[in-house]
């Protein structure tokens, strides 16, 4: 599986509303040879007013038959996920129910596949989302595949949920977060390639202090990392790219 290009990468960040965003996941899917791409994230706390979002490629004829047998009781992927701290294969579930196991047949038969990974994402505001891969490749392709490249979709996974969480945020009309002048340069100066003690030396204050201004800046924009915290700030046009 290759890497995700910069064409599909800038597709993603370029998503301007959460239809676009789901577009993105098909070409993603093919891209890199997939079965389907699930996205599902359920809002924290801070995001109160925010519907769940739910991103996939699967068939709609399986949309349809997952609501209508009411398969999200069921469904294991989704049961590990709610608890799940590390990505984890469908092959480690639990499988010894039959009507887990009559779950997987019926999933099979549309095609949603054979083989699977969940990824687990938690972001500062306290909501988690789970980013889904499947492929119907043999085994030893599968484990090929988890062996070499399991950052990458990670990555991937975290990049899909960056942008649904600002497309979220925009489409309930939240405002911008405000971030103060220190938030901002510490920022901006983590965008320069400086380090915290670097940062802290720039700005005459302690590299403690740097780092819980970086994460309360983090909490405020809804990343889990200071570099997507960077990121989204000049999507948002607080930091010059």
């Amino acid at each position: 599986m290759g890497w995700i290009s910069s064409e599909l990468g800038r597709a993603v960040r370029g998503a301007d509303d959460l239809e676009a965003l789901n577009e993105t996941l098909f070409t993603l899917r093919d891209e890199l040879s997939f079965a389907h791409m699930v996205y599902h994230a359920l809002p924290g706390p801070m995001d109160a007013n925010q519907p769940p979002v739910l991103l996939l490629t699967y068939p709609e004829e399986w949309r349809h038959r997952y609501f209508e047998r009411n398969y999200l009781a069921l469904d294991p992927v989704v049961q590990a996920g709610q608890d799940a701290a590390m990505p984890f294969e469908w092959a480690d579930l639990n499988l010894s129910s039959k009507a887990v196991r009559d779950f997987f047949e019926d999933a099979d038969t549309y095609g949603v596949g054979r083989n699977g990974l969940s990824i687990p994402l938690r972001g500062p505001s306290g909501g988690r989302a789970l980013m889904t891969v499947t492929s119907n490749k043999d085994s030893a392709a599968w484990d090929r595949l988890m062996w070499i490249d399991l950052k990458r979709i990670i990555s991937i996974g975290w990049l899909i949920h960056e942008q649904a969480m600002m497309l979220a945020r925009r489409s309930q009309g939240a405002p911008t977060p405000a971030l103060t002048v220190r938030e901002l340069a510490c920022l901006d100066l983590l965008r320069l390639g400086q380090t915290p003690k670097q940062t802290a030396a720039r700005l005459r204050i302690s590299i403690t202090r740097v780092n819980h201004i970086l994460r309360r800046a983090c909490q405020k924009l809804g990343c889990h990392t200071a570099t997507q915290a960077v990121a989204l700030a000049i999507r948002l046009q607080m930091l010059d790219p």
